[in-house]
């Protein structure tokens, strides 16, 4: 197994945030509906759960970049998410909206920012 180091990684928010997002960690969770479809002719005392919709969300945490600073027209815009493994490797892909901007400024650190999405559509991997 080939384990991957963390500080390649990357992310673009593809026409919208571009290069200006000074990205130190990604977090991605995917996630599936599963209803509980238990009726009386199950047996056993166990329950029965249906695979339903699936969905994803992505948060990112940045610096602020003070040349090139995510707006808060940004915030409600749809565009292509791509999370990076490391720089020129595999990527995570798909369509997100940004639904959150919530930043920090610490007299004793960088000013940061999270940003969190809400994926709308299939996610995929891409690259090689």
């Amino acid at each position: 197994m080939a384990e991957i180091a963390g500080y390649g990684g990357n992310v673009t928010f593809v026409g919208v945030i571009g290069s200006g997002l000074d990205a130190r960690s990604w977090t991605l969770d995917l996630s599936a509906d599963t209803p509980d479809i238990t009726d009386f002719d199950d047996t056993g005392n166990w329950r029965v759960f249906l695979t339903a919709l699936k969905g994803w969300t992505a948060t990112v945490d940045c610096v602020i970049d003070n040349a090139d600073p995510v707006q808060p027209s940004d915030v409600g815009t749809n565009a292509v998410l791509d999370l990076f493994l490391v720089a020129a490797g595999n990527n995570y892909t798909g369509n997100a909206i940004c639904n959150s901007l919530s930043a920090t400024v610490s007299v004793e650190g960088e000013a940061t920012q999270t940003l969190s999405f809400q994926g709308t559509g299939a996610l995929a991997i891409a690259g090689s």
